[in-house]
């Protein structure tokens, strides 16, 4: 079967700020939060339309881009693509049936087309009559153009509810869980072919065959649970699992000596209508209990849902994500292997970035990519370290240095197609190469490739803010901030720039206050804005004269860090300006 002809819609008699609130608008829709494939086909055909790249919307992009196929998809072979396409149109005819009767503005993705249209709701007011409305001022157009602010409110407040609902599993069991009819449980909680060779450097989670109180209800499904860690915990690059009831007998102590090893215990106990689940990390060498989590009991209301799924991603991202329980225990471990401890060094490097730190980070990586050139996730935080190399002119040497940040990172796609760590390295590379288009297609591989690493969430929002996307942004950014209190500063000063450049000065004043130390040029620049807003001067001068001290660049060129991190002009313009103002110029770069 021919793949569908995808003709250019004309979206210009819908401004784009009326087609992104009416997405936003259907993505918090309790349908489509409950469906993250919909979510991302609807997203992707809507934006890239709205970039004025239709032509490029077929099923093979769809298919790689937003469904998670690889890139040895075939559309003649797999049919996903049109089997969503018409859960998608079925989905959004019962939307705007329903809920969405009255939504100003209507996406309708036309049968033989992938290219999504719009067009206004004649039985509905236009979402400026509303705005108008809603606050008691007279329909002038000009109104709406001077506060366009509230649309990107309420875009930001959708947003933040379709990426909580995607991308957080502890706001799910807050919220409710995820329907079994989404496509999410089959893909997720298939289970895994047994991994060919374990790395002696890496720590490996031993996840141990559920144990249950009582005899467990149909609706629920402990072996579901297992399975759905195991997958989970399998997608962050930096751990190694084995899921116990699913190997041969013996074959955890048959295993390579991992650098680490520690038993994943899950409990379900029976209390009459629900099931109380409990989780317990165990480091095997010493017993000692490193992490222990009891969570809200599910009840036969989630027959229907994948409950069991929900709370597998939330115990995985806690304890599997770079700066989580796993991250934290071994860094108290003198016996870590060397390699393990070069990669814990360079994710924290971003909590106190020096020169000298850098050097060692760079230098540990260099030699251990040596040693073990399979090592993706080494090659990909080798990346970073190059991108650092350029961006803050630590311990620079002769040569291209974004081009061995590419080859560093290409390598780690090459090494592990599958790995979200290469495509995040990828995602930051050609971002600061301004290669904008491969960056955000890179990233949002990252993120279906694990959807529960904060770290690549809060990382692509900070690109979306630095490409003067606030909107998309701040809500990735705030959510990705909850998912990991040990997030490293940066996510702070990206957070305090969306609302700063946005005129939200007290969430920008409140970011720029929980960044601590005095090692970060960005987080300086944060404090320094932040004071002299706040009239305090000598606080001011103080980032200021550190600010100088690591860059002493900026005396002469204040636009220079900003340039190097590929902000946008508008960013560099008002920063620029903002420094100045805070008495930059007026300073000399001299050393404490």
């Amino acid at each position: 079967m021919a793949e569908l002809a995808t003709p250019v819609i004309e979206t210009e008699p819908v401004p784009r700020e009326e087609i992104r609130e009416a997405l936003a608008r259907v993505l918090a829709s309790d349908a489509f939060r409950s469906a993250p494939q919909l979510s991302a086909f609807l997203t992707f055909v809507v934006e890239r339309t709205l970039e004025g790249r239709a032509q490029e919307i077929k099923g093979y992009t769809i298919a790689t881009e937003a469904l998670g196929r690889d890139d040895s998809f075939d559309p003649q072979a797999d049919p996903i693509v049109r089997v969503e396409a018409m859960r998608l149109r079925r989905a959004l005819d019962t939307y705007y049936t329903d809920a969405g009767g009255a939504d100003p503005v209507r996406i309708d993705i036309p049968r033989g087309s992938y290219v999504p249209q719009f067009q206004h709701n004649a039985a509905s007011p236009t979402l400026q009559e509303q705005e108008h409305e809603a606050h008691g001022l007279p329909a002038a157009a000009s109104w709406l153009d001077d506060h366009r602010g509230l649309a990107a409110a309420a875009l930001a407040l959708a947003l933040a509810a379709l990426i909580a609902a995607l991308f957080l599993p502890t706001f799910g069991l807050r919220q409710g869980y995820p329907s079994r009819e989404d496509g999410l449980h089959e893909r997720t909680v298939a289970r895994p072919e047994a991994q060919s060779r374990f790395a002696p450097y890496l720590p490996l989670v031993v996840v141990e065959p559920v144990e249950t109180q009582g005899a467990m209800p149909a609706w629920f499904s402990g072996n579901s649970l297992v399975i759905g860690v195991a997958n989970a915990i399998a997608r962050f690059d930096e751990v190694q699992v084995l899921d116990r009831s699913a190997a041969a007998p013996g074959a955890a102590d048959s295993l390579p000596r991992a650098a680490e090893r520690y038993r994943l215990v899950l409990r379900l106990a029976n209390l009459l209508d629900t099931v109380a689940v409990s989780a317990r990390l165990i480091h095997e060498a010493s017993g000692a209990v490193v992490w222990t989590r009891d969570f809200q009991p599910v009840g036969p209301e989630n027959a229907t849902t994948n409950a069991e799924l929900w709370l597998a991603r939330s115990i995985a991202a806690t304890i599997a994500q770079p700066y989580g329980v796993i991250f934290a225990d071994l860094r108290n471990r003198p016996a870590a292997p060397p390699e393990w401890r070069c990669l814990s060094m360079a994710f924290d490097y971003w909590h106190g970035p020096t020169e000298a730190r850098h050097a060692e980070v760079r230098d540990c990586l260099e030699a251990v990519v040596a040693a073990q050139p399979g090592f993706a996730s080494a090659q990909a935080s080798l990346a970073f370290a190059y991108l650092e190399e350029y961006r803050s002119g630590y311990n620079h040497r002769a040569g291209a240095t974004l081009d061995r940040a590419l080859a560093a990172a290409m390598k780690a796609v090459q090494i592990a197609p599958e790995s979200a760590r290469a495509h995040q390295a990828l995602l930051d590379v050609h971002f600061i190469r301004g290669e904008h288009a491969e960056a955000f297609a890179a990233g949002r591989k990252a993120l279906e490739r694990n959807p529960d690493d904060t770290n690549i969430l809060a990382d692509l929002g900070a690109r979306h803010i630095a490409f003067a996307r606030y909107a998309e942004g701040l809500p990735m950014l705030e959510q990705a901030r909850a998912g990991n209190p040990a997030h490293p500063p940066w996510l702070d000063f990206f957070i305090f720039l969306g609302a700063h450049m946005t005129g939200d000065d007290a969430k920008a004043r409140s970011a720029s206050s929980r960044i601590v130390g005095d090692d970060d040029p960005l987080g300086l620049v944060a404090r320094a804005i932040a004071a002299d807003a706040d009239g305090d001067g000598e606080r001011a001068a103080r980032s200021l004269r550190r600010l100088l001290t690591l860059v002493p660049e900026m005396g002469r060129n204040p636009r220079l860090l900003f340039e190097r991190c590929a902000f946008a002009s508008p960013i560099v313009e008002r920063l620029a300006s903002d420094l100045k103002r805070a008495g930059l110029d007026a300073m000399t770069a001299v050393r404490p």
